[in-house]
Formats: structure tokens, C-alpha cells, sequence
């Protein structure tokens, strides 16, 4: 890294890094462990449908672990890695959306 590349990071606002370690999180090495974040917010879609007895998307999952995420920052506002999650997990849901806008119908 050069002293103008740590300009540039130094001068940037803490939400791209916020953006940027989300990112990180879900195009990383959990998609080797895990897979898709689609197919996994839906394999827990479909655990969650039949725990609850009444559907539940995949979309709906991503939003609600980012309210797990955003119930732990009203404890502690500053954690980073709590931010870092609820925007990797809304970004995740905005892929659901996007997959089953795409999905041919049942």
C-alpha cells in the first residue's frame, strides 16, 4: 500500500469501512463454509416455517438476524462488529428480494 492509498483510507468515512467489512463478510470464506446467503437465509426460512408454524421467508430471516444485530447495539452502541453484520445481513435480504423477483413461479 502506498502513502497516497493511506490517504485515501484515512480520509474516507467510517461507513465505507462498515460497507467494506460487510462485504468481506459475505463474499468471503463463510460462502466456502456455508454457501449461498440465499440458500442458507432459506434453509433457515424453511427450519424457522415449520418451528413457528406459519411461513417465513428468506428475506424475512436476513431482516430479523439484522434486528438481532440492531437489539445488541441499543446494549452497545459502538460495536463495530454488530454494525458490520445488520449491513451484511440487509444486503443479504435485498439479494432475497432480488432472487425470488427472479425465481420462476411455483
Amino acid at each position: 500500500m502506498t502513502d497516497d492509498d493511506e490517504i485515501l483510507r484515512a480520509a474516507q468515512p467510517e461507513r465505507v469501512g462498515v460497507l467494506r467489512r460487510a462485504e468481506a463478510l459475505t463474499c468471503g470464506p463463510r460462502n466456502a463454509s456455508y454457501g449461498s446467503p440465499v440458500q442458507n437465509m432459506q434453509d433457515t426460512a424453511d427450519l424457522w416455517s415449520v418451528v413457528l408454524g406459519v411461513p417465513v421467508t428468506a428475506q424475512q430471516v436476513a431482516i430479523c438476524m439484522s434486528l438481532v444485530k440492531v437489539a445488541r447495539l441499543v446494549k452497545t452502541p459502538d460495536h463495530q462488529d454488530s454494525h458490520d453484520d445488520a449491513a451484511a445481513y440487509m444486503a443479504i435480504a435485498y439479494e432475497c428480494a432480488v432472487a425470488k423477483k427472479d425465481a420462476p413461479p411455483d
